[in-house]
């Protein structure tokens, strides 16, 4: 498992790569992006479950509300 630092410092690095990235690339890079997520929405949901189900009685109704995931908020 990565550190906090070492996350940051491969964030830092790939946001030099992304500025040098052409539109298309980008673009590329967003349809890749949204369709990982589409293949992957039901371990979100589950994992958004798990997170809930940790939050309640401990956060606000309206925090639990906004943690809450629907294929809405996901399409957005």
């Amino acid at each position: 498992m990565s550190t906090v630092r070492e996350i940051c410092l491969k964030a830092k690095k790939a946001a030099f790569e992304l500025a040098a990235a052409t539109t298309e690339e980008k673009n590329a890079m967003l349809e890749c992006i949204a369709s990982a997520i589409e293949n992957s929405k039901e371990q979100i949901y589950s994992a958004n479950k798990v997170d809930i189900t940790n939050a309640t009685g401990v956060l606000s109704a309206p925090m639990i509300d906004r943690l809450t995931l629907t294929d809405g908020r996901i399409a957005t």
